[in-house]
């Protein structure tokens, strides 16, 4: 649907190391969306958000837009609406500042818009499903709050596995801290893979952090449908693995 698209990078890690060759890992895509706009696909089923990052970051997009299986984003002129059995995570970079080297990124701000909900590329505005908007945001600011999730992680080992991104960002909203600090590596390369590892202890920290621009609304009485989670703070940086990472006890 962009201009730029991901041909063949089925490893997001290696992505982020770097390994995107014209021809080979991206390639000119249709351009539908026109040249703002970056579209990614099976998104959080296949933890894609780490792949998308470094591509915006390399070619200069500042919004991205990573959809899920099951799930349409339809575009209205400037406005988005995501349908379907899942939802989309939108990547907004207007404001992000980027260190030279392996993906180095602060203040990405990280939004999930949920089967109902909008957002206008114009205005860079999200707009939630009206049932959840009718409920009210979950009142994580409030002194008190207490979390309604059964299971808190204090951390997540692979940040880019399936659906992680999204788990991550469930918690940020509604769990007990204000921040969830997530991992991204290859413990091992496959022998078969296309591309030697060209950093093999590289791996990357992601940090979601919920501030004074970040709003969140639960799903409690709707049938299928997920939270949804408007400008959460992003910071990506690069950090080095030991080799071997484990040992026996």
């Amino acid at each position: 649907m962009s201009s730029t698209m991901f041909r063949d990078a089925l490893n997001p890690v290696q992505v982020m190391k770097g390994v995107m060759r014209d021809g080979k890992e991206i390639d000119r895509g249709l351009g539908f969306v026109g040249d703002q706009l970056f579209i990614d696909q099976h998104f959080l089923k296949r933890g894609r958000v780490g792949r998308m990052l470094a591509l915006m970051l390399a070619k200069g997009y500042k919004v991205g837009l990573g959809v899920d299986e099951n799930t349409a984003a339809i575009i209205h002129g400037s406005e988005i609406e995501i349908v379907g059995g899942s939802g989309a995570l939108l990547l907004d970079l207007r404001q992000a500042t980027q260190e030279a080297g392996p993906v180095n990124v602060r203040n990405v701000r990280i939004s999930y818009l949920d089967n109902g909900d909008r957002y206008d590329l114009a205005k860079l505005k999200g707009q939630v499903l009206a049932a959840k908007q009718a409920r009210g945001e979950i009142k994580f600011r409030q002194p008190g709050f207490v979390s309604d999730l059964e299971y808190i992680r204090p951390a997540y080992t692979d940040i880019l596995g399936e659906n992680t991104i999204l788990r991550a960002l469930t918690q940020l909203v509604d769990g007990p801290r204000d921040h969830i600090r997530g991992l991204a590596f290859d413990l091992e390369q496959l022998p078969d893979a296309p591309v030697a590892d060209p950093a093999p202890e590289l791996g990357f920290e992601f940090m979601l952090r919920r501030d004074e621009r970040t709003h969140g609304w639960d799903n409690e009485g709707l049938d299928n449908n997920d939270y949804s989670i408007f400008d959460a703070r992003l910071d990506v940086r690069p950090v080095r693995l030991k080799t071997p990472f484990y040992q026996a006890w």
